[in-house]
């Protein structure tokens, strides 16, 4: 299997290049499934329900985020209607959306796939909504 993993998609120069050369590796490279990180596509922090969309429309199977998905606050209502975008699996079961996800690849296997924030460069995984965070 061929997966292809983009990191973090910035900004609109991100955006823009996401945009030509996911359609194109995925072809050239008969890739199976592509994940990326799309936590800061949203002039470079957030995400928007547009920009899942296009991101699904570049070739993107799953997008995986972080602590800044949380910057576009009417992406935190948002989150549960996109199955494939993934915030951290170690952020509390009551945070809005959802860590895993199994999906079918390009040749239809299933994949099983989750997202993990990491505790060394950022701060400890709690509810992402306290310290600072905007209100919901």
């Amino acid at each position: 299997m061929r997966i292809l993993f983009v990191a973090d998609i910035f900004g609109q120069t991100g955006k823009r290049m996401a945009s030509i050369y996911i359609p194109t590796i995925v072809e050239k490279n008969n890739i199976d499934l592509v994940i990326a990180n799309g936590e800061n596509i949203a002039g470079g922090f957030g995400l928007t329900d547009n920009l899942v969309r296009k991101l699904h429309n570049y070739g993107v199977d799953v997008v995986t985020t972080g602590n800044h998905v949380w910057e576009r606050k009417e992406f935190v209502t948002q989150i549960h209607n996109h199955e494939n975008v993934l915030r951290p699996f170690n952020y509390p079961t009551t945070t809005p959306g959802k860590g895993s996800t199994i999906v079918e690849s390009r040749r239809r296997a299933l994949v099983g796939g989750f997202n993990m924030q990491v505790r060394t460069t950022v701060a400890p995984n709690e509810w992402p909504f306290r310290r600072g965070r905007r209100a919901i």
